[in-house]
């Protein structure tokens, strides 16, 4: 299993292939979305607050949400699982 933060590198790279090859799919690099289920949604919601650097030469402009929180305070989860989480 990768280790964090080699997801949110996979994004990145996918976003910058995309961006590279903008002409050839008819893509303006300067108006991408993303959007993501559950954990990819999180992984979309960090790839669109994230600074733009002369590496990353797209601007996502806007994110779509599928089955995604954000907010984990109201969240009921057991115990189990919340140690889980915690490590």
């Amino acid at each position: 299993m990768a280790q964090w933060p080699a997801q949110l590198d996979d994004v990145q790279a996918a976003l910058r292939w995309l961006a590279t090859h903008a002409q050839a799919y008819g893509i303006d690099p300067e108006r991408m979305a993303v959007t993501g289920e559950s954990a990819g949604w999180h992984l979309s919601l960090m790839v669109a607050v994230l600074p733009q650097d002369e590496q990353n030469r797209f601007r996502v402009r806007a994110i779509g949400k599928l089955f995604g929180l954000t907010d984990f305070t109201q969240l009921k989860i057991s115990s189990r699982i919340a140690h889980r989480w915690s490590h």
